[in-house]
């Protein structure tokens, strides 16, 4: 369930036990439960990571686009199943910092944070890089790029100082 660093890091600064294994076992899955589906097609924004293999990280935002016509939010992402995502690539900045990290290294790490409900989800895979088809540019027709995530963990995760953080957003900026 864990890594050898994660066990390493765990005996040297856990401050308190692990949760039971059976608690563990639904916190960190290799697949997206139906809860888990229903809560991430709720969702118009996360961010990504990604790393080169050299250990350079990027971190994006990553919304969802408009239609140009209502003016409704497209889906943020698609998803195919338990164990799949689409998700649109976008032209932004031009620097192409993840899809290039991507093309290095395909792991991705995806974090969704619902102020409201203080939950988060994350979700980590590995990513195959695709050009847009039709059906794919019927549902986004910016996509420059499709993300194909082939999930290999998810962590339903605590939910401590998210509310509080949130609720203290009005004091950005302030002393």
């Amino acid at each position: 369930m864990f890594f050898e660093n994660q066990l390493k890091a765990q005996n040297k600064y856990q401050d308190k036990t692990l949760p039971p294994k059976v608690i563990l076992e639904k916190m960190i899955t290799q697949y997206l439960n139906h809860t888990q589906i229903q809560f991430i097609e709720e969702f118009h924004f996360c961010f990504i990571a990604t790393s080169n293999m050299q250990g350079d990280c990027d971190c994006s935002f990553r919304g969802s686009d408009c239609d140009e016509n209502t003016g409704n939010l497209l889906p943020l992402l698609e998803v195919i199943d338990q164990k799949t995502l689409l998700m649109p690539d976008f032209s932004g900045n031009g620097l192409l910092d993840s899809v290039g990290n991507l093309i290095d290294n395909p792991n991705i790490g995806l974090l969704f944070i619902h102020p409201d409900k203080a939950q988060r989800l994350r979700v980590n895979g590995s990513v195959k890089i695709i050009l847009p088809s039709d059906e794919h540019l019927n549902t986004w027709p910016k996509a420059k790029r499709i993300l194909l995530i082939k999930i290999n963990r998810v962590f339903f995760n605590c939910h401590q100082r998210i509310k509080s953080s949130i609720s203290n957003m009005n004091t950005l900026g302030k002393k």
